[in-house]
């Protein structure tokens, strides 16, 4: 799921374990030679560049976040098979590359490689199957228990814990609408503290409207006004701010 801090956690390891991060965002129109390297005039001569992902392939002690990668096409991500073999060593460019030591390689999307069954995740595709067996393990990540959600809120935003509280618990009602089918997609943490840091100048309602309300398909409209107007208290908010 969005949301459930997916790239965080590889930025927050990389960090508390003293290493180097690299992180590359892939989109519909990326091509191997984008994050790979190619060749190219340099001074008059033509020489092969290396691209994000080959320089940190190389690096010791680097972790490497293939971020969205179901947005690009399969075909353009092949090239990735022969890195990510155990003790690889690959020809690109006109020379071997090696993985350096302690290199670690992880991937994040929104579909656990299978592509968007649900109709919430436009643009993702089906990974090769080939490219999703070089990856050790697939890990399914859950949204935070809510103690731990209500603190990364406060943290972000400065707001107090209970008008983190108070605006979450309605967050957990649409994710029960999305179990039951009632919402399509229930608002992210990210739209929470853009609805928290704006409530103040923009007022309750349209802070709501702008930060989640028209983010919503018309099928989850009712629902989640609904939700809103059983969870969501104005003066609580105001007292709060």
């Amino acid at each position: 799921e969005k949301g459930t801090g997916k790239s965080e956690t590889v930025r927050q390891f990389a960090a508390r374990t003293g290493r180097g991060y690299c992180r590359i965002n892939f989109h519909k129109y990326t091509t191997s030679e984008d994050y790979i390297g190619a060749m190219g005039l340099v001074n008059g001569d033509t020489v092969f560049t290396e691209g994000d992902f080959l320089q940190a392939f190389t690096t010791p002690a680097t972790l490497i976040l293939l971020d969205e990668i179901t947005n690009a096409d399969p075909a353009a991500l092949a090239t990735l098979n022969g890195f990510l073999e155990p003790n690889s060593a690959v020809s690109y460019g006109g020379a071997v590359r090696r993985r350096a030591p302690n290199v670690l390689v992880f991937a994040a999307d929104n579909t656990l490689t299978n592509g968007d069954e649900s109709g919430r995740y436009a643009g993702t595709r089906q990974m090769n199957s080939a490219l999703a067996d070089r990856f050790a393990r697939v890990v399914a990540f859950k949204h935070l228990p809510l103690a731990d959600e209500i603190n990364a809120v406060t943290r972000h935003t400065g707001c107090t814990e209970a008008l983190a509280e108070h605006v979450l618990k309605a967050v957990h009602a649409c994710r029960a609408k999305v179990t039951s089918g009632d919402i399509i997609d229930a608002p992210s943490i990210r739209q929470v503290m853009a609805f928290i840091r704006s409530v103040a100048v923009l007022g309750v309602d349209e802070a709501w409207a702008a930060s989640i309300g028209h983010r919503q398909p018309s099928e989850s409209a009712t629902a989640i006004e609904a939700i809103k107007a059983t969870y969501i208290s104005d003066s609580f908010i105001h007292a709060n701010i």
